[in-house]
């Protein structure tokens, strides 16, 4: 007989959590909402510090987008430019490179500083910089842009550097020209050397500190044309579209009376071989064109009817046409001259190296002297490339 009245024996699972097991849970997901708490402020730590990173790295690209490498004054400060006297027109159309006086930058920015150990809201954030354009002894046409970044406005060192080359060995200078511009058929950008006293004039790096040391900050160079020619106003300009801007490297030009020599100055690197053009331009047939490189430095190895040509020349003068020679282009239209494989030549004592271009234009007339002002001399620009062959 079956009986009915037998009892089950009790359960001995759970029907919930106890507390423990609530407090437990709870630490756990604390621990764990902490550590992913922590990740997250560390990312967003990191994205905003890389932000600030990337925003200085932009900034300090601009510092180095702002320097015009055809200027003429590249190297130079405003503070130099004004004790030498160039001319403000000068001074805008080639502006300087160097900023001698620190300058404070400053980005917006609204996240907490620490600054002397109190939290603050700055707002922003600001930095001072410098920025220097130099070159060495021996390369001259290699530019260094240096810019410094400082924390305070005066004094200090520099906590961060940023170096750049500027490789200039191959510039075309545009005669008559406001400023730099470009000029498709040479297929790069000239430095204008404009007319009258604002051509710029050549200086050489001088050395400034004890025992015949350079120093960076004070030091500069120059391409130019000789002084006394600037400022006694030789060069007037020559303007073949009335105005219009250059397009081509002989729209506009210097002229120099019949007679006189126009003389430029060009600083390359020694043991470098260079070509260099010059542009003229022809006025009459019974016009001779006299161009020179380093006439008149009886040290430079001379390549001046030397056969077979050296390959290490300095020195050579080219006149156009040969005797008893016409040139071959229409009175009025231009042409070249080319000095192939020629190097810089040091010149001893000094630390010029350099190119010293001259141009002279005669037109004999029946007296033996010649007549200024006729058949001037017409200068359209100077292209120094690498020789390559």
């Amino acid at each position: 007989m079956v009986n009915f009245n037998r009892k089950h024996p009790p359960s001995s699972r759970n029907q919930g959590f106890n507390l423990i097991e609530i407090l437990l849970a709870i630490t756990f997901f604390s621990l764990a909402f902490s550590g992913m708490l922590l990740g997250s402020t560390a990312m967003i730590n990191t994205s905003t510090n890389g932000t600030k990173i990337n925003e200085d790295n932009a900034v300090m690209g601009a510092m180095f987008t702002g320097i015009n490498a055809q200027s003429a004054y590249v190297e130079a400060s405003a503070a130099q430019l004004t004790t030498l006297g160039v001319p403000n027109p000068s001074v805008q159309n080639n502006p300087a490179g160097d900023i001698r006086t620190r300058q404070a930058l400053i980005i917006p920015d609204d996240t907490v500083q620490r600054v002397s150990g109190v939290d603050t809201n700055a707002d922003n954030r600001r930095f001072y910089f410098e920025r220097l354009v130099f070159s060495n002894l021996e390369t001259p046409d290699v530019k260094t842009a240096q810019l410094d970044v400082y924390t305070q406005p005066a004094g200090g060192t520099p906590i961060k550097s940023v170096v750049r080359r500027l490789d200039k060995r191959e510039e075309c200078f545009a005669m008559g020209v406001e400023g730099s511009l470009y000029l498709p058929s040479f297929g790069q950008p000239c430095t204008g050397w404009s007319s009258g006293v604002n051509v710029p004039q050549a200086r050489a790096m001088t050395l400034d500190l004890p025992g015949n040391n350079q120093d960076f900050r004070t030091s500069f160079r120059i391409n130019g044309a000789t002084a006394a020619l600037v400022t006694d106003g030789r060069f007037r300009p020559f303007d073949a579209t009335a105005g219009a801007p250059p397009m081509e490297p002989t729209d506009k030009g210097h002229q120099v009376d019949n007679g006189i020599t126009a003389e430029y100055w060009i600083e390359a690197t020694p043991n470098v071989a260079y070509n260099l053009i010059v542009g003229l331009r022809k006025q009459t047939n019974a016009q001779t064109y006299t161009v020179s490189v380093n006439r008149d430095y009886t040290g430079a190895i001379d390549c001046d009817d030397v056969t077979p040509r050296p390959r290490n020349c300095q020195r050579e003068i080219i006149t156009v046409p040969e005797v008893g020679s016409t040139l071959p282009v229409a009175d009025g239209q231009p042409f070249s001259v080319r000095f192939d494989n020629i190097m810089p030549y040091s010149v001893p004592g000094e630390t010029r190296r350099v190119f010293r271009i001259q141009v002279l234009s005669t037109v004999p007339p029946l007296s033996t002297l010649p007549v200024r002002n006729a058949n001037p001399a017409v200068i359209h620009y100077i292209k120094k490339e690498l020789a390559r062959n």
